[in-house]
C-alpha cells in the first residue's frame, strides 16, 4: 500500500456490508460506516480501526437481514396486488389464458396418472427385481406363441437343478367359480386361486395373521384376504377357523389372513388356497401346460446366468416326455429351421405391459400404447403453454408505459424482470389449482373410462408433486421470461412519451413460430385422436356373428350335475327360448391350446387348435 493511501476496510467485509445494505434505506448505512472507519483509523489505527470494521458488520447482520425480509415481502405483496388488479381489470382475457392452461395440465395430469398406474404394477415386492416368470415359446411350420402356461414339475425342476433360483412357486390361473360355505353363509367365489407353499416366500403380500411360510405347507390349508375373513367370520378370529369348498367337497383350514391385494398386480384373488390339495398338483408329464410358474433367483445370481441354463433342463427334463407322447427325438425335430421350443424368462415388473406372452390373469397394458399416451400427454400440455405465453406476450406489450414510469421512479431492470415473472408464475400457479379441481372432479369418471381404480390421492404421491411445480415453474417462466427482458430493456423516455411499438424481426419471428408450431401440434393430435376414435366406433360396432341383445348367460350352469339335461328340456320347452348352448367357459374368455390330430394320419400333421 502506498504510503499515503487511506486505509480501506477488510475487503471480504466490505463486500458483506454492501450486500447486506443494498437495499432501499439502507443503502446509506454503508456510506456512513465507511466513513466511520476513515475517522477511527485516523484516531485509533487501522487495525483497531479493521477490528470494529468486522464487529459491526457481524453485529448488523441481523437488522440487516430483518430489513431485507420486510423489503421484499413489501415489493412482494406490491407484485401480488400489480397481478390481482390486472387480473380484475380484464377478466376474459385471464379467464381464458387461465383456464386454457388449467386444461391441458389437467388432461396431461389424467394420462399420467393412468401411464404411472399402469407402470406401477407388481413393483410393490420387496424381492420384485429378483423374480420372473417361466413361459414357453413354440414355433413350427404352422403354429407358434408364447404363453405363461408351464407342466407341472417345472418348478420343483428348476428347484433342483439349477442353483441360482432360491425357491420356485406354481400358481394355477384357471379362472372358476366356487360355492364355499362357513358357519351359515354360502357365497358364490370367483376370486379362488391355488399356489404352492413357496408363493408367499416369493411374493410380499402383506401378512396380518398366521406364517406365509408354512400357510400353503399342508394340504387342506387356505389364505384369505381380510375382507374375505370380515365377510364370512364377521369380528371373530378368523385364523383356525374352516372353509368348505362344497364344489370340491372339500374342507380348508384357514392359516393365513392376509391384507387385500393391492389393485397394481397381475394377480387377481382373494382366496389363495394350497394347491397340493388338488390332484393335479402331483402331475409329472412335461408336455401338459398346466401352471404359471414363477421363480425368485439368489442375491447374487442373473437372470441371463439362469435363462443360459434353461436349455439344457429342457433338453434333459421335456424332451424324454416329447419323445414318448410323439415319437419324434426332441433334438432333431427341434434343431431343423422354423421350430423351436424352450422355456423363457419374463421379468415380473414387465408382466403386466408384455403383450408377445399370453396369459389370462388380468386385463393386461401395453408399452407401446403407453409411448402414445405420453407423447400426446406432452403435447397437449406443450400446446397450453405455448397458448399460454402466446397470451402472456400480448399482454405484457401493452405494459410499456407502466415500464417507463416505474423506470423513472427508481425501479431497477432486474425489479422489474421479476415483477413480470412473478405475474406469469402466479398466472401458472392459479391454472395449477384449477386444474387440481378439475382432475379431482372427472378421475372418478376417467377411471372407470380406462378400467383402472385411479383416484386423486395418486396425484399427491410419488412424483407428480415434483413434476407439477416443475411444470408451473418451466410455464411460468417461458412465458414470462422473453418480455420481462424485452420490455424491462426499453428507454424510460421513448415508453412515456408513447413513441414505443412492438416491432423488430426477432418479437415477431418468435410469435409467429409459437402460432405456427401450437396450430400444428394441435393439429396433429386431432387428427390423431379422430383416427383411434373411428377405430374404437368401428371395433364397438362391428358385428359379432350374434345378437347379443337376445343372448343370455347362466352361469354355474355345471353345479346342476345330472340335472342339466332335464334343466335344458325344461327351457327348450318355453316358446320365447329359441335355442340352447352349453359350454364350458364363456367363449373369448378362456382359451385351451390343444393338439390335435385327424384320425388315421401320420403324427406329423398334428396341429394345436385354441379352445374355449
Amino acid at each position: 500500500m502506498r504510503p499515503n493511501a487511506a486505509p480501506r476496510p477488510p475487503r471480504p467485509f466490505e463486500r458483506l456490508l454492501e450486500a447486506a445494505a443494498n437495499h432501499g434505506e439502507a443503502s446509506a448505512i454503508a456510506g456512513d460506516v465507511a466513513e466511520e472507519f476513515q475517522r477511527r483509523a485516523v484516531s485509533d489505527g487501522p487495525a483497531r480501526a479493521r477490528r470494529w470494521y468486522r464487529l459491526f458488520v457481524l453485529r448488523s447482520l441481523p437488522s440487516f437481514f430483518r430489513h431485507f425480509a420486510s423489503w421484499r415481502l413489501t415489493m412482494l405483496k406490491n407484485y401480488l396486488t400489480v397481478a390481482l388488479r390486472l387480473m380484475n381489470r380484464h377478466p376474459a382475457f385471464s379467464f381464458i389464458n387461465i383456464a386454457g392452461l388449467a386444461a391441458g395440465m389437467a388432461c396431461s395430469v389424467l394420462i399420467g396418472l393412468f401411464v404411472a398406474h399402469e407402470k406401477s404394477y407388481d413393483r410393490f415386492h420387496e424381492k420384485a427385481d429378483r423374480i420372473f416368470r417361466v413361459y414357453f415359446d413354440f414355433q413350427n411350420e404352422s403354429d407358434g406363441g408364447q404363453g405363461a402356461w408351464t407342466p407341472p414339475p417345472l418348478a420343483e425342476a428348476l428347484a433342483a437343478d439349477i442353483p441360482e433360483v432360491e425357491a420356485a412357486a406354481r400358481y394355477s390361473p384357471w379362472p372358476r367359480e366356487y360355492v364355499i360355505s362357513a358357519r351359515d353363509k354360502s357365497l358364490v367365489e370367483t376370486g379362488v386361486k391355488f399356489a404352492d407353499a413357496a408363493f408367499f416366500r416369493i411374493f410380499s403380500f402383506p401378512f396380518l395373521q398366521g406364517d406365509p411360510e408354512t400357510a400353503l405347507r399342508d394340504p387342506g390349508t387356505v389364505v384369505i384376504a381380510k375382507s374375505v375373513a370380515e365377510k364370512y367370520f364377521g369380528r371373530d378370529d378368523p385364523l383356525g377357523q374352516t372353509l368348505t369348498f362344497r364344489d370340491l367337497n372339500m374342507d380348508f383350514k384357514v392359516t393365513g389372513i392376509m391384507a387385500d391385494p393391492p389393485p397394481n398386480t397381475h394377480f387377481r384373488f382373494e382366496i389363495l388356497a394350497s394347491l397340493v390339495s388338488t390332484r393335479t398338483a402331483a402331475g409329472v408329464r412335461w408336455t401338459q401346460n398346466t401352471y404359471f410358474t414363477y421363480v425368485l433367483l439368489r442375491p447374487n445370481a442373473s437372470a441371463e446366468d439362469l435363462a443360459a441354463k434353461l436349455p439344457d433342463l429342457t433338453r434333459r427334463r421335456y424332451g424324454p416326455q416329447f419323445f414318448a407322447d410323439t415319437g419324434k427325438d426332441y433334438d432333431a425335430y427341434y434343431s431343423q429351421e422354423g421350430r423351436r421350443f424352450g422355456f423363457r424368462l419374463e421379468a415380473l415388473t414387465d408382466i403386466h405391459l408384455s403383450s408377445s406372452v399370453a396369459d389370462n390373469l388380468s386385463l393386461k397394458g401395453n408399452a407401446a400404447h403407453l409411448k402414445l399416451l405420453s407423447a400426446v400427454a406432452f403435447f397437449i400440455l406443450l400446446i397450453a403453454a405455448i397458448n399460454f405465453m402466446n397470451l402472456a406476450t400480448a399482454r405484457f406489450a401493452h405494459r410499456s408505459r407502466e415500464v417507463g414510469l416505474r423506470k423513472v421512479l427508481g425501479s431497477r431492470r432486474r425489479q422489474l424482470v421479476a415483477q413480470f415473472l412473478g405475474e406469469s408464475l402466479l398466472l401458472s400457479l392459479t391454472a395449477l389449482v384449477l386444474a387440481l379441481a378439475a382432475i379431482a372432479l372427472f378421475v372418478p369418471a376417467f377411471g372407470r373410462l380406462a378400467q383402472r381404480p385411479l383416484v386423486f390421492n395418486d396425484v399427491l404421491a410419488g412424483g407428480f408433486p415434483a413434476l407439477l411445480a416443475a411444470i408451473v415453474l418451466f410455464v411460468g417462466l417461458a412465458a414470462g421470461m422473453y418480455p420481462a427482458i424485452f420490455l424491462s430493456s426499453f428507454a424510460p423516455q421513448a415508453t412515456i412519451k408513447g413513441r414505443f411499438a412492438v416491432r423488430g424481426k426477432g418479437h415477431a419471428i418468435l410469435r409467429r413460430t409459437l402460432v405456427l408450431v401450437q396450430f400444428a401440434v394441435g393439429f396433429a393430435v386431432i387428427f390423431g385422436t379422430s383416427v383411434i376414435a373411428r377405430q374404437m366406433d368401428y371395433f364397438n360396432r362391428r358385428p359379432l356373428g350374434f345378437d347379443r341383445d337376445h343372448v343370455v348367460v347362466l352361469g354355474r350352469a355345471n353345479a346342476l350335475g345330472s340335472a342339466a339335461d332335464a334343466f335344458e328340456a325344461e327351457l327348450s320347452a318355453r316358446p320365447e327360448i329359441l335355442k340352447i348352448s352349453r359350454t364350458e367357459s364363456l367363449p373369448g374368455r378362456h382359451f385351451d391350446s390343444t393338439g390335435h390330430l385327424l384320425e388315421g394320419r401320420p403324427a406329423t400333421e398334428e396341429r394345436t387348435l385354441q379352445m374355449t
